[in-house]
C-alpha cells in the first residue's frame, strides 16, 4: 500500500512540474517610440510559378505526367486554349493519304511500360525536329484542328529545347 501511495505522489509531482506557466515574451509595440526612425519592414515577394504555363507535366513525377497525359487526351476538348509544358520522346509517323508526316512527343510512366504520345507541330519555320527516339521538351497551345471533317488535337509548339 505504500508503494502505492509513493507512485502516485510521484506521478502527481511529475504531472504538476510538467504543467508550469511559461512566461511569453512581451509584443514588440506597433507604432516606434517618439523620436526614433521608422525603419521599413523588408518584405520578399512570394515565388510564383511561370505564369505562362497552364499545365507543366515537366514538374511531375514520370508516371504522374503519364497519367495527366491520359486525362487531357480523354477530354481534350476540356484543354483547348492551355498552354501545355511537356518532356518526351520523338517520334513521327508519315500518312500516305495525306502525304504528311505527324510529330509526336510521346511520355511514359517511370516503368516505360506505359506510354502516350501527342501531336506536335512547330509554330515557327526556323525551328527543326528532334531525331525520332531523342529525348526533348516542348511549350505551347493545346489546340483542335479537324482534317479530312476528323477532329484531332495537337499542342502548337512555340518552344523546343533538347532535354
Amino acid at each position: 500500500m505504500k508503494k502505492a501511495i509513493v507512485w502516485v505522489m510521484l506521478m502527481t509531482a511529475l504531472l504538476l512540474s510538467g504543467c508550469g506557466r511559461q512566461d511569453t515574451p512581451p509584443a514588440a509595440p506597433t507604432t516606434p517610440p517618439e523620436g526614433a526612425a521608422m525603419i521599413p519592414e523588408v518584405v520578399e515577394a512570394p515565388a510564383v510559378a511561370e505564369p505562362s504555363i497552364d499545365i507543366d507535366l515537366t514538374k511531375m513525377g514520370k508516371t504522374s505526367a503519364y497519367a495527366y497525359l491520359v486525362n487531357i487526351l480523354g477530354a481534350p476538348d476540356d484543354y483547348v486554349g492551355r498552354r501545355i509544358r511537356l518532356k518526351g520522346i520523338a517520334d513521327e509517323s508519315y500518312l500516305d493519304e495525306t502525304d504528311t508526316t505527324y510529330h509526336y512527343i510521346v511520355v511514359t510512366d517511370a516503368s516505360s511500360c506505359c506510354a502516350q504520345g501527342v501531336e506536335y507541330v512547330l509554330s515557327s519555320q526556323d525551328a527543326s525536329h528532334p531525331a525520332p527516339g531523342a529525348w526533348f521538351e516542348i511549350s505551347g497551345i493545346f489546340e483542335r484542328y479537324e482534317e479530312d471533317g476528323t477532329p484531332y488535337f495537337h499542342v502548337v509548339a512555340d518552344e523546343i529545347d533538347p532535354a
